[in-house]
This record gives structure tokens, C-alpha cells and sequence, in this order.
């Protein structure tokens, strides 16, 4: 499989941009099968963006707005970027689910997921997934039903962002922008993802903790106390109820039981307190009887852990002597965005000087990243929601 990857940054004007973005693809070097992948920054009008795209692009695309992006080049905003995947043998398929307003509604992303499987030749072994931000939603759910609905195919992908007002979030493909529908891009054929998930975090005590009593992402007891009392102890108390750009510094580490006796770790972010019942919100579920502790995340850590996950990365790709790697999917998340500050390109410059010609890289910051991850005990892979992490697939 082979990729190609366009990009106009500085947006000005969107009829122009699309228009230059067109210019740059040969479009004699695609293959018989070819999609793309398409990402926006936040501010720009989606619904223009998509009609303009259409004219130009006639093959099958999802994208979403975001934050940031990263590619070959970099960390970029203001700027659309489109990666094209191309081949005669790897088949594609693209679908955009029916509306996904609660709990009960996730049997239109299992449907969407079925549509588009059938319309390969050979079982997917990627699912790439796009959705928006919801939220009253378990985004948990995503890869719990696509896991029912595949048979546990690897699912890798994240939530679209804005600038942390949540309302500017979009969906995209051909055919519209939506507010409340995922995307889905399955991959078939001679594809060997590398997965890798990058929690950058240190231990911010050496004190770990049980979750003895928690709901869906809402912990109410750590060891048979209040969740907030665990709050107060590690210095982290606030009056507030809405924490979620509080404690970016300090996400917390949990574990989670998947599969037959396997334990896998995840990082996950606090949103709420709730101070009436003494509780604490998270991005993600938490388990009773899971393992909790405080860690640290900085910008110094973030360089030096990404700098050390794609020296592993390379040294796999280039051993690989019976497959050529294309193309390198990233998504960031949106916390890690407002960590690194004013240097946003502390985490591109992990892969930047090191890309041969036939490498591309596009990439997101997401409010949540999907990835596989390795259970502790065997190489066995399970699909997970991870925060503040940055999630790795090259294909």
C-alpha cells in the first residue's frame, strides 16, 4: 500500500485551499482501491469544506475537525491535511453511522461496521474510527461494540476536538458534516499494523489505591472512602465542580481486567467532583476493585519518552525485510496539546528528521484516543479508550 499526503496550512480562504490542495495530488499514481483521511483545524467552516473536497477528491474520505495537526513537516493548526491511501490489492471501505445520541443508540456504529465489512472481499484488520464529542456518552462503548460486532478486530482512532468548547466538534465525509454520527474506515488485505500507546507519566507518589465502589467513569469510594477524600490527601482539592482543565498535569493510572485473567493499564483523565456525593468523573470507565494511583505528565517527559517510542517504532519498520510501511496514523491528545505550551512541536520532532520518501505521517489531538493495547502477561492485544496519551499505528 502506498500513501500520498497534501496540505495547505494558513487557511484563508477554503475555495482556494481545496483548490491547491488538488494541484498537489498526481492523480495518475492511484491505485484501484483509494481513500482518504482528512483533518481540519476546528475553525474552519466544515460545511464548505466537504462540498469543495467532493468536487475535487472522487474517491471515498472521512476527516474531522481538531486542535492541532501533525504530518511530515510537523505540528500545524489552521490548515487542512489530507492523507491518501492507495492500492490495487488492500481494500477499503468507508461508512457514516446514523445519529448516536445515548447508550441505546450504539447498535447504528455496530450496523455501519457491519455495511462496511461486507463490502470487503477479505476480513478487516483495521478498523479506523472518527467520532465526535458526546457528552453523556461511554466512549468506552466505542470499541466495546465494535469489538461485539468484529470479533475484537484491532480499532485505532480518536475524538474530534476544538478548542475546549465542544461545540465546534464535526464529523466529515463526502456527503456531509455531522454533529452526532461516527465514521468508519475498514483496511483489508496484506496490512501489518505496529500499535503503540505513549502515557509519558511518572509516578507522582509511590502509593497506589483501590476503587472499592464506581459506576460507569464515576468512582464514589477508594478504599472505602470517599473518592474526594483521596482528592484532599493528594493535595489536589478544588472547590469546583468542573476540573477537567484542573488537572491536566496529574492524570491518573488505573488498571483494567480484560480478557481471561489479563490486566492491561489506563490512563485516564478527571472531568467533574462532585461534591454533594464526594465522587469523581473520569474520561473513561474505571473499575471496581482497580488499581488507581496520581502521576505526573510534563513537557520535558513527553520529548523524551516519544523520542525513545519511535527509535522502538523505526527500528521495527525498518526490520521488516517482507512488507514496505507507508504511513504512520497519530493521535494526541488535546490535554498533551496544552501541556507542551507554546513548543507544539515537542512531539513531531520525535519522527520529523527521521521519515524516509515513502513514510507519511498525519495525525490528530483528539479528547480521547483508541489504540490497542499489550496485556501485561501475554502479547494478546484489547482495544481500549486511553487519555492523555499519544497512540501510534503504522501500517
Amino acid at each position: 500500500m502506498k500513501s500520498f499526503q497534501v496540505a495547505v496550512y494558513d487557511v484563508d480562504d477554503i475555495y482556494s485551499a481545496v483548490n491547491e490542495l488538488n494541484n498537489q495530488i498526481d492523480l495518475s499514481q492511484l491505485k484501484k482501491n483509494t481513500c482518504g483521511i482528512v483533518y481540519c483545524d476546528y475553525d474552519i467552516d466544515v460545511e464548505i469544506l466537504y462540498k469543495e473536497l467532493n468536487k475535487y477528491f472522487k474517491f471515498p474520505f472521512i476527516g474531522c475537525t481538531t486542535i492541532g495537526q501533525m504530518d511530515n513537516t510537523g505540528y500545524h493548526e489552521n490548515s487542512i491535511s489530507v492523507t491518501i491511501l492507495t492500492d490495487d490489492e488492500v481494500e477499503f471501505s468507508i461508512g457514516i453511522s446514523e445519529e448516536i445520541n445515548d447508550q441505546d443508540d450504539f447498535h447504528n456504529l455496530q450496523d455501519t461496521y457491519k455495511k462496511c465489512s461486507s463490502k470487503l472481499h477479505e476480513k478487516e484488520k483495521l478498523i479506523f474510527v472518527l467520532v465526535p464529542w458526546w457528552r453523556t456518552i461511554m466512549y468506552d462503548d466505542v470499541v466495546k461494540y465494535l469489538d461485539e460486532a468484529s470479533g475484537n478486530v484491532p480499532v485505532f482512532g480518536g475524538i474530534a476536538s476544538d478548542f475546549w468548547g465542544f461545540t465546534s466538534v464535526r464529523i466529515f465525509d463526502n456527503n456531509g458534516a455531522y454533529l452526532n454520527q461516527g465514521a468508519l474506515l475498514l483496511i483489508s488485505g496484506e496490512i501489518k499494523p505496529i500499535f503503540s500507546i505513549e502515557t509519558s507519566t511518572t509516578a507522582a507518589t509511590n502509593i497506589k489505591h483501590i476503587i472499592t465502589k464506581a459506576e460507569k467513569n464515576v468512582v464514589y469510594e477508594i478504599n472505602e472512602h470517599p473518592a474526594i477524600d483521596f482528592i484532599t490527601e493528594l493535595g489536589l482539592y478544588t472547590d469546583k465542580d468542573n476540573v477537567i482543565m484542573d488537572y491536566m498535569g496529574t492524570p491518573f493510572l488505573s488498571t483494567k481486567k480484560v480478557g481471561d485473567n489479563e490486566e492491561i493499564q489506563i490512563l485516564r483523565a478527571m472531568t467533574m467532583l462532585d461534591h454533594d456525593t464526594g465522587s469523581c468523573r473520569f474520561i473513561g470507565k474505571m473499575d471496581e476493585e482497580a488499581v488507581i494511583e496520581m502521576t505526573m505528565i510534563s513537557k520535558d517527559v513527553i520529548e523524551k519518552t516519544l523520542q525513545e517510542t519511535f527509535d522502538k517504532l523505526f527500528e521495527k519498520i525498518n526490520a521488516s525485510c517482507d512488507y514496505e510501511y507507508s504511513t504512520i496514523l497519530l493521535s494526541s491528545c488535546a490535554a498533551r496539546y496544552c501541556l507542551i505550551v507554546a513548543d507544539k512541536n515537542v512531539e513531531t520532532r520525535a519522527y520529523t528528521d527521521r521519515l524516509n520518501n515513502k513514510l507519511n505521517v498525519t495525525g490528530l489531538y483528539s479528547y480521547g484516543e483508541f489504540c490497542p493495547a499489550k496485556g501485561s502477561k501475554t502479547e494478546n492485544l484489547y482495544n481500549i479508550l486511553s487519555n492523555e496519551s499519544f497512540t501510534i499505528v503504522a501500517i
